[in-house]
């Protein structure tokens, strides 16, 4: 794999834990309001892309390192 890779997955991967960490903040001052904001639906859905998104290049860095499930 190329160094390319390694820095988009990290990117991504910090991405995913500073929105996890923005979210978790938000939640602690707003509480149940939150989810009632009108941005609610859309940051919900750029936290799932980012989070399937790191979840594909974890998923492609295992396969290059020959990581199989065992059971």
């Amino acid at each position: 794999m190329k160094q390319g890779f390694y820095t988009f997955a990290n990117f991504f991967l910090g991405l995913s834990i500073l929105m996890a960490v923005f979210n978790s903040i938000l939640y602690y001052f707003l509480d149940n309001s939150f989810f009632l904001l009108n941005a609610f639906k859309n940051w919900h859905l750029a936290e799932n892309v980012v989070g399937v998104a790191v979840i594909l290049f974890m998923l492609r860095y295992y396969h290059f390192k020959k990581y199989y499930v065992s059971l």
